[in-house]
């Protein structure tokens, strides 16, 4: 993936300042190292290069320190394939620890979880297990989780995703939730409308951006798998401390928040800031899908108390 432009960091920052503007704050970025959970030895096509696409989104919207938390190399130095939880967690810690890092992003994957097309080894789960792990154990860590890196975290608790086609019960309406694919980074590609719900930090975000109107907002959609709705995995998820902070139209959640404020999304506002200078000011939906992109990502960044 190429570079990011001067003038998508001059639009980037435009829009920042914009939402500054709007939130009548600035709050702190971190002075920490943030990092992107992902791999030099990539298991998909242009892995790495979007990892290094997200780390110089973060840079131009403020992060002082970036890097890549390598799944291969924490698994290699747990001592390679078979290595146990224990291990992985000591592994994943001890290279938090040098390297400053406070939170980390999950991004996105090409794999799903429980379904046709698997992963063809399993580190990058294990990783995030430890990631779940260290954290339920009482590190000080912040997490963002997107599209995969949500389905990552929540299978480390044991949260049931299902096929976006056997939620709905259609596989064209599961299409819908695809429509971004196969490039959510491009200029105008369709984006998916979802609500934030009340009582939600995510609320707030979309209510502030959207001058209190309708906390409806607009993001680039490309999954096929989701969190299953059904009655006990909503009560499992109440169960762990989440809130269910965002839904489409059809009912897929679309975000969820942690006891910590901690955010999960199903969509990509990372994509939907790649190539900004091309996509501002030409539709409305646009423009706020963009504003709330930008205050989830510097929410992530800061010290999580836009909402």
């Amino acid at each position: 993936m190429k570079c990011l432009s001067g003038y998508v960091r001059t639009a980037l920052c435009c829009f920042l300042l914009s939402w500054a503007c709007t939130f009548e704050c600035v709050h702190a970025l971190t002075a920490s190292t943030v990092g992107i959970l992902s791999t030099k030895s990539s298991t998909y096509p242009n892995e790495y290069d979007t990892a290094t696409g997200i780390t110089e989104l973060l840079v131009t919207l403020g992060a002082k320190n970036v890097t890549i938390v390598d799944y291969n190399k924490i698994i290699e130095n747990a001592g390679g394939a078979g290595a146990d939880m224990a291990a992985i967690k000591d592994s994943l810690s001890g290279f938090l620890r040098e390297n400053n890092i406070d939170r980390i992003l999950i991004p996105g994957n090409y794999y799903n979880i429980v379904s046709p097309p698997l992963p063809p080894v399993p580190n990058r789960q294990l990783v995030t297990d430890a990631v779940v792990g260290l954290m339920n154990s009482g590190a000080d860590l912040h997490i963002l989780g997107i599209c995969g890196g949500l389905q990552g975290v929540l299978r480390s608790q044991n949260v049931r995703l299902s096929r976006v086609q056997d939620i709905l019960g259609s596989s064209a309406m599961a299409e819908s939730h695809n429509i971004a694919d196969p490039n959510p980074r491009l200029p105008g590609v369709p984006l998916m409308r979802a609500r934030a719900l009340p009582g939600t930090k995510l609320e707030v975000i979309v209510r502030k951006v959207n001058a209190g109107d309708d906390p409806v907002f607009y993001l680039p959609d490309a999954h096929k798998e989701a969190v299953d709705n059904s009655p006990e995995n909503m009560e499992k998820l109440k169960a762990l401390g989440y809130k269910v902070a965002a839904v489409s139209d059809d009912g897929i959640i679309e975000a969820l928040e942690d006891s910590k404020g901690n955010m999960l999304i199903q969509m990509h506002p990372e994509y939907l800031l790649m190539n900004a200078d091309k996509k501002t000011g030409k539709h409305r939906a646009v423009d706020l899908g963009i504003k709330v992109a930008l205050a989830i990502i510097t929410d992530f960044l800061g010290d999580g108390s836009a909402g």
